[in-house]
């Protein structure tokens, strides 16, 4: 491969790296939350959400048919 070639392709790489920062920055502004290196964070609202639509094991026993007992996960 010519000097030429591999210059070409690495522009091409930077290209795209910008443009798939620009594409996650656009994402996160629309779905609320940031990148902090390798971590995920959500703003409190989203939290909030999240926190109220979870289901606790009694609240999940309640509202489940019988047969879904069966496949119910095994904590020990």
């Amino acid at each position: 491969m010519s000097n030429n070639k591999i210059r070409k392709i690495c522009d091409q790489i930077t290209a795209l790296e910008n443009e798939l920062s620009t594409a996650i920055e656009e994402q996160s502004g629309r779905l609320r939350y940031q990148l902090e290196g390798k971590r995920v964070i959500f703003e409190r609202e989203i939290k909030d959400v999240h926190q109220l639509a979870k289901l606790g094991v009694l609240r999940w026993f309640l509202t489940v048919r019988p047969q879904n007992y069966l496949t119910m996960p095994i904590i020990y």
